[in-house]
């Protein structure tokens, strides 16, 4: 706010009247009242880079923002390049862990079952994981977890396989 006072003063009175030069008033002269660390900037600089190129309300919106934002991110920073790459690889883990998971139930289901009635949909099951990790697409660095998924499911389908040779 006193930025935009002390514009309007150097508007108003910059020009020399009968009491003063020119460019004498407003000005950093001692006086009886001490000036503000503003007062000091403004008679130093002119006003700020955000006052000259837009209006108050957004000057003063970009201000506070510089003042809250900019520490924000730089405490950020540090934080992200500490969780990033441990959530990168969960997020990719996580993807091959589903799949192993459902072929573990997928399993569980087969030890328990005597009867061959269901030996279709559990073909059907294992051919929906063995596409859903066909579509999986990894980075190299997880390639190894996905190669174990493919030794799982292999063991998986040897299993429906040895079922239903035992059913012909």
């Amino acid at each position: 706010m006193q930025y935009l006072l002390l514009k309007a003063m150097r508007e108003v009175h910059w020009a020399p009247g009968p009491f003063n030069r020119l460019g004498e008033f407003p000005s950093e002269q001692p006086n009886d009242l001490a000036l503000s660390p503003t007062a000091e900037a403004f008679y130093r600089s002119g006003s700020t880079f955000w006052q000259r190129y837009t209006s108050f309300w957004l000057t003063s919106l970009l201000d506070r923002l510089v003042f809250f934002v900019i520490p924000i991110v730089a405490m950020l920073i540090p934080i992200l390049g500490f969780f990033a790459p441990r959530l990168y690889r969960w997020l990719h883990v996580r993807r091959i862990e589903q799949l192993h998971r459902a072929l573990g139930n997928l399993e569980r289901e087969l030890e328990h079952v005597t009867d061959t009635s269901r030996l279709a949909e559990f073909q059907a099951r294992v051919a929906e994981i063995e596409s859903a990790m066909r579509s999986l697409k990894v980075a190299r660095s997880f390639e190894v977890d996905l190669q174990l998924l493919r030794f799982h499911l292999r063991a998986v389908q040897d299993h429906v396989g040895s079922m239903t040779a035992v059913e012909s």
